[in-house]
């Protein structure tokens, strides 16, 4: 099964071997998600609320860049 990497445009690089989503046979996967910025920087250190807000979009700009919205997610967990 053929698969792309997806990758929004303004992502840091990621450190560690993983990509911010991979698209295959029509399904964005999107795992390991973290609240940092373009240089791998935490963002909103001591406020999980802010932090949780920063990785929803960056989910969401893994989703639109793979072509899909929000209003496709039919399935989340977080941990």
């Amino acid at each position: 099964m053929p698969k792309s990497v997806v990758i929004p445009p303004g992502s840091g690089v990621p450190i560690a071997p993983f990509v911010p989503g991979t698209l295959a046979d029509g399904v964005v996967y999107v795992s390991g998600t973290l609240p940092f910025d373009t240089q791998n920087n935490v963002v909103h250190v001591g406020d999980a609320a802010a932090q949780t807000r920063h990785v929803l979009e960056t989910i969401k700009r893994v989703i639109e860049t793979a072509g899909g919205t929000m209003e496709d997610v039919t399935l989340t967990r977080f941990f």
